[in-house]
């Protein structure tokens, strides 16, 4: 059964075609964009946002946490090391 609310990022990273690569140019997205680097990108902008990871991976269509977390480990970081800081000042 197909699960209707996965992204189009996600649907574009389980084919090989050129319709991703002319989808970026007429989105006038650098040369050098690709359906996998623009779908870690929402996954961390998601978790910047404050999304839990079971709402990233409903809409980036992951079956697993693990794989959230791997495209989620940047932002996560990131906000750690603000945490921390807060608490040394």
């Amino acid at each position: 059964v197909r699960n209707p609310y996965r992204c189009k990022l996600h649907l574009l990273s389980q084919r090989m075609s050129p319709e991703p690569k002319d989808w970026c140019a007429s989105a006038e997205l650098p040369v050098q964009c690709s359906p996998h680097g623009l779908r870690k990108a929402a996954g961390r902008r998601l978790a910047e946002a404050g999304c839990t990871p079971h709402q990233i991976a409903a809409i980036l269509g992951h079956k697993t946490l693990a794989e959230v977390m791997r495209y989620t480990r940047s932002a996560e970081q990131k906000k750690m090391a603000q945490e921390a800081m807060d608490k040394f000042e």
